[in-house]
């Protein structure tokens, strides 16, 4: 089945903190209903975050199925 989207190897730090997200990778298949659930402070809206590009990233890798 294809995947909507395919991130690999999502890495994130900051420069005043120990949190960092290291070689975060997912694939949500075509037609999935995905939720993140998590502690508070377990990078799910820095993960959200950097998939839309609101954060500076490191190292990642995007594939996302588009409709043309």
């Amino acid at each position: 089945m294809a995947a909507i989207l395919e991130v690999t190897g999502l890495n994130k730090s900051y420069k005043d903190s120990s949190f960092s997200l290291e070689d975060v990778s997912l694939t949500i298949p075509y037609g999935s209903i995905v939720g993140f659930i998590g502690e508070n402070g377990a990078g799910k809206s820095t993960t959200m975050g950097s998939i839309l590009g609101s954060f500076a990233l490191i190292q990642v890798q995007f594939n996302c199925l588009r409709e043309t």
